[in-house]
């Protein structure tokens, strides 16, 4: 797909991304978490790749689902997350 002419925008070239790294992306796409360079690398990766599209899209859903969920359990009055293990007294 000519991965090696693409540049981030500091010069940089860019390897081709890994399915593994695809994935990683993903996740962090949904949290707000990426930068721009990479989501651009993100999408040029999910343009030739339709693996990794179709796992981005059921990773979106997953977390649309869940988000819902929280939402729904804190209207509610619920705890979204267990709460935490007790503390442990150090040995005496």
């Amino acid at each position: 797909m000519g991965d090696a002419k693409v540049r981030r925008s500091d010069g940089t070239k860019v390897r081709p991304m890994s399915h593994a790294r695809a994935r990683l992306l993903a996740y962090k796409t949904c949290d707000g978490d990426v930068t721009f360079d990479e989501l651009k690398a993100l999408s040029r990766h999910l343009q030739g790749c339709p693996a990794c599209r179709k796992e981005a899209g059921e990773i979106a859903e997953f977390v649309g689902m869940m988000r819902r969920v929280s939402r729904r359990r804190r209207a509610r009055g619920g705890h979204c997350n267990p709460p935490p293990p007790p503390r442990m007294l150090p040995p005496r």
